[in-house]
């Protein structure tokens, strides 16, 4: 949109849509330029509007360009034959093409029937060549290749998953006159995708049907990988003694041969399930070209189980081919017929072989859905080893001809082996138990004990519970846990049979936990079936209820396990442990990438409590050992009891009573008291004593009380005459143990010693005490003397006579001097209270 006005000539403001608008005729004033270009390979035609590109059907060993815009190269060859097949390597960058020219074989030189095209690239995720053709003449079809897919007659675009892909195509087949009688063809290589690609085509003319092999003496050092040869009616060599068949030129058709142990010719009812010229799709078995090789197999008769059945060894095909194995099932010998494939797989060998076992009834199998019946789930050519089964009794199971077929799905060739056994039992027992044929025909087996005393498992006895190992760490709870770490790879179950509770433990709060959680490789979707962890409980009969294993359509308990490494539960408590024994196992629904897991089982006692503390907050719970007797069970703190610890083991102000002698010594009877509802370990709280024992306490609030028999009853007073002195000798308990008996003592209390005279210390001879005392007495009669004197003197003045004062003064100092005042003094005292109110001065 242009703006016009005032303003319009000094500056134009154009819309958005003006912009693409302009954009658009740019191109277009362009293309003409690129067009008339032609990459540098033509010259642009304006009258016909096109490119005429230079040398577009080169001879051979010339090249030149096609295209819209000569961008494909293209290269000249000549004509292939079995003889003298062309082999081509070449590298293309992402998107590139690059155009094969062949002359066809002429009418005079035998013409041709059949084109076999062979494309190996250098490896799997070395890009993703793609082949397709195009058949040209320059009169009646001059058809040009163009980077346009739809325009070819022919392709091949599925090297992406294979290392060697190729196509057979049959003139007969093609159609009009206008195709099958062109001169020439393109045979083109296309990089597709984004990554660049290396190539080897392989192509031939022929006059039957040819088929490829990997040509074991021609290697492609760069890809490691043989090259491809072409064989006619699969003829290795002139030589061949039993060669695969013949090229009848004059119908164009191969003979294929048979043997007296193998054939090379299809089943006379097999042609609905394949082309003898053996067409594009991967349903081609080979048959038209005598690829396709049947071997014999003879089961063998006898009683001996052991002796019956056949081994192929050392088997190989090409990619893309197919081996068939032919047998017949008697219902009167063959119970069990079992056949399985083991690929062979060189040590240190980077390559992953793809093959597939497929097996049908009367006729040989295709890969394609309906054209086999086994096996009957998803079939993978990854898998390093697969196996079928005919059992008698099972829907499947039909007398009569049999045809077992192995595939080579990949790029590569692929080694294996197949096997046939016929088994009397299921699977022979798996060499782990007894086959036991009932009068009506009934075969089972009785299955062996595993090193753990448990069953093996299923009718075959192939399956067995795994081995529990010590969990090491605890769980948050503290509980010791078992352990169980594995990976299912093919197997759709692991078996874990769980320990039996006994009775003790199922009259106790006991928690089970089962838990589960696995990992893989590769994420999974939402909509993919999700492995389980399952629980089922098994009835104690003949075979302790361990053969009553879960399933994924039988089980008492189910967890499902949605995410990676997350722990999932199932938890249980003992009363539903207590009936029974317990079996879990862990699912795998998908048996293509290996699936990690791992399986704990966990006791965890749970003891009672009247709070949310542990044993009521007075005891330990003893919750991990389950093989204690006490698991479970609360150990009570010193003073409390009950099974939750709630309950003091004694009341208050109760005593029990000790027998005599007990404690206490030997003639007490003990009793202890309950404080805080716990009682004393050791000693009494009160005591009763038998005489002559008394009862004593020790210091402290808590002192011990205890009977003890005294060696005294009282003090003893001493008079030591020798030495003119007393004493007393203390009847006492010893101060530092209150609890020992009164002893007398053999020394005197120092406290308590006087002399008849004075206090005497050290030793005084009997002659310094008399004369002491002698001078004493004097001095106390001269100071008696004058005192009275002085009384007398004073009396004189008072009331009394001078003479009744000195009659009193002179009878208080006889008084003091008596005999009998003396006497007792000296006499001891004949209690204790009188003895210490004694005034000693």
């Amino acid at each position: 949109r242009v703006e016009t006005g005032p303003q319009a000539c000094g500056a134009m403001r154009v819309s958005p849509r003006a912009r693409v608008f302009a954009s658009l005729l740019a191109l277009l004033a362009v293309a003409p330029a690129f067009a008339d270009d032609c990459s540098g390979h033509g010259v642009y035609d304006e009258s016909g509007g096109k490119c005429v590109c230079d040398t577009p059907t080169p001879s051979p060993g010339a090249s030149g360009f096609t295209g819209d815009s000569c961008e494909i190269q293209t290269v000249g060859v000549a004509t292939p034959t079995v003889s003298a097949p062309a082999r081509l390597t070449g590298e293309l960058r992402r998107g590139q093409w690059r155009c094969y020219f062949f002359p066809v074989p002429l009418p005079e030189n035998g013409g041709w029937r059949f084109l076999s095209v062979a494309l190996q690239h250098a490896a799997l995720d070395a890009g993703d060549p793609d082949v397709h053709g195009l058949f040209f003449d320059p009169t009646s079809r001059a058809a040009y290749p163009k980077t346009e897919t739809s325009a070819y007659d022919f392709h091949e675009v599925s090297s992406a998953s294979h290392q060697v892909v190729d196509v057979q195509v049959a003139r007969g087949e093609l159609g009009g006159g206008e195709i099958k009688n062109t001169s020439s063809v393109f045979i083109c290589v296309q990089a597709y995708g984004a990554v660049a690609t290396e190539y080897t085509l392989t192509a031939a003319f022929s006059t039957c049907p040819s088929s490829f092999a990997n040509e074991e003496d021609v290697r492609n050092v760069s890809n490691h990988h043989a090259a491809v040869k072409l064989l006619e009616c699969s003829v290795t060599t002139p030589a061949d003694t039993q060669p695969a068949g013949r090229c009848d030129a004059a119908t164009g058709t191969c003979e294929c041969a048979a043997y007296d142990d193998h054939t090379f010719v299809p089943p006379s009812d097999g042609d609905g399930d394949y082309a003898n010229s053996g067409m594009y799709s991967s349903t081609q078995l080979g048959f038209g070209a005598c690829a396709a090789r049947i071997d014999f197999v003879d089961l063998g008769v006898g009683a001996d189980s052991q002796s019956r059945g056949k081994v192929f060894h050392n088997q190989t095909l090409s990619p893309g081919r197919w081996r068939f194995y032919k047998f017949d099932v008697d219902p009167a010998n063959d119970h069990q017929v079992v056949i399985s494939m083991n690929k062979e797989i060189s040590a240190g060998s980077w390559e992953k072989i793809y093959a597939s076992l497929y097996v049908r009834h009367e006729t040989v199998p295709t890969n394609h859905w309906g054209h086999y019946d086994l096996p009957q789930d998803f079939v993978t050519g990854a898998d390093a080893s697969v196996l079928v089964t005919l059992t008698e009794g099972d829907e499947i199971y039909q007398p009569g001809t049999w045809y077992a077929g192995v595939f080579a799905s990949g790029g590569t060739d692929a080694s294996f082996t197949v096997s046939f056994d016929v088994f009397d039992c299921p699977m022979n027992c798996s060499d782990r138990g007894t086959c036991v044929v009932a009068a009506n025909g009934t075969r089972v087996c009785h299955c062996d004990l595993d090193r753990n005393g448990n069953p093996y498992l299923k009718n075959d006895c192939s399956e067995e519970f795994s081995n529990w190992l010590p969990g090491g760490d605890e769980d948050e709870n503290g509980a010791a846990s078992f352990r169980v770490n594995g990976t299912l790879a093919s197997a759709e179950y692991d078996y874990f049979a769980l320990p039996v509770m006994d009775l003790r433990e199922s009259k106790r709060q006991i928690e089970l936990v089962l838990s589960a959680s696995f990992s893989k490789e590769n994420l999974m979707y939402d909509w993919e079936e999700k492995p389980a962890l399952l629980l089922k409980k098994g009835l104690i009969g003949d075979d302790n209820g361990r053969n009553q294993f879960p399933s994924i359509t039988d089980y008492a308990f189910k967890v499902t396990l949605d995410e990676f490494d997350v722990e999932y539960k199932i938890e249980l408590c003992a009363a539903q442990f207590a009936t029974g024994v317990w079996n879990a196992a862990v699912y795998n629904p998908e048996r293509v990438e290996p699936m990690r897991y791992t399986v704990s089982f966990r006791k965890h006692g749970v003891c009672p409590s009247v709070n949310e503390l542990e044993c009521s907050g007075h005891g330990a719970c003893r919750a991990n050992d389950a093989s204690d007797p006490n698991f479970a069970t609360c150990d009570c703190h010193a003073g409390w009891t009950a099974s939750d610890c709630a309950f003091p083991s004694c009341p208050d102000g109760s005593f029990i009573k000790l027998p005599p002698g007990t404690d206490g010594g030997d003639h007490a009877t003990c009793f202890r008291g309950c404080q805080g509802g716990k009682r004393r370990a050791t000693g009494c709280d009160e005591i009763l004593c038998v005489s002559p024992a008394r009862a004593a306490e020790g210091s402290g609030e808590t002192g011990e009380k205890k009977c003890v028999v005294d060696e005294c009853e009282s003090d003893l007073f001493h008079v030591d005459q020798d030495k003119d002195l007393s004493c007393v000798f203390r009847c006492a308990a010893d101060s530092g143990d209150l609890l020992s008996p009164k002893r007398l003592s053999e020394t005197c209390d120092p406290a308590t010693v006087r002399s008849n005279a004075n206090a005497i210390s050290g030793d005084n001879d009997d002659g310094g005490a008399t004369g002491w005392w002698t001078l004493a007495f004097v001095v106390a009669l001269l100071v008696a003397v004058g005192g009275g004197a002085v009384a007398v003197a004073r009396g004189a003045a008072g009331d009394q006579s001078v003479g009744d004062r000195l009659a009193r003064f002179v009878t208080y100092v006889r008084n003091g001097f008596t005999i009998d005042t003396w006497d007792r003094r000296n006499n001891a005292y004949e209690d204790v209270d009188a003895f210490e109110r004694a005034d000693f001065d």
